[in-house]
């Protein structure tokens, strides 16, 4: 009896482990990969821009985080930015990637640029293995609308998202993990 037990748990921690999401190396452009845990990893490679709450955000080395007149950090018209943060959930602590932002025209995902039109970057998502979707789930519905180009696509597991955007302002690809707030901490 105790064997058939022991070997059931095992089974349990095998399948637990098996279905847990993976780091998505999407790119060898990219430092870092989304969910990445990088609570005891060396982030010396790294600026750290300092006006996030809850979290903490990094660019490579190779960008320059300038100043303002007032002195408030300024990011360079072309970067990748990194957010880590807690996840899945705020309360359950860690330090995981769960945000690139990525303005420079340089930098690959899936193959294609910020510079991709919309279809391009979904073609390219889906050889990649993932599946077009119409936003990250806490986004507001008419999000798309605030843009003259978006397209969002998701991981296969359904941890994961990743949308193109353009406006006047500019373009960005954005990867990102959604991050839920159970117990509602206030930053």
């Amino acid at each position: 009896m105790k064997r058939i037990i022991i070997v059931l748990l095992g089974a349990c921690l095998i399948l637990t482990a098996c279905a847990s999401p993976k780091p998505a190396a999407l790119s060898d452009d990219l430092e870092l990969s989304i969910l990445q845990d990088v609570g005891s990893g060396d982030m010396s490679a790294f600026n750290e821009k300092y006006d996030m709450f809850g979290g903490r955000q990094y660019v490579p080395a190779r960008y320059e985080i300038g100043t303002d007149e007032a002195g408030q950090q300024r990011l360079p018209a072309k970067y990748v930015l990194y957010t880590v943060t807690a996840w899945p959930d705020h309360r359950d602590g860690g330090s995981f990637v769960t945000n690139i932002l990525i303005t420079d025209p340089a930098v690959h995902v899936f193959g294609v640029t910020v510079n991709a039109s919309a279809e391009e970057f979904i073609a390219a998502a889906k050889a990649f293995g993932l599946k077009k979707a119409s936003r990250p789930p806490e986004w507001d519905k008419d999000i798309a609308s605030r843009f003259t180009e978006f397209a969002c696509v998701v991981s296969r597991d359904r941890s994961w998202y990743a949308v193109l955007e353009a406006n006047s302002a500019g373009r960005s690809i954005q990867i990102l993990a959604p991050v839920s707030n159970t117990d509602g901490i206030v930053f």
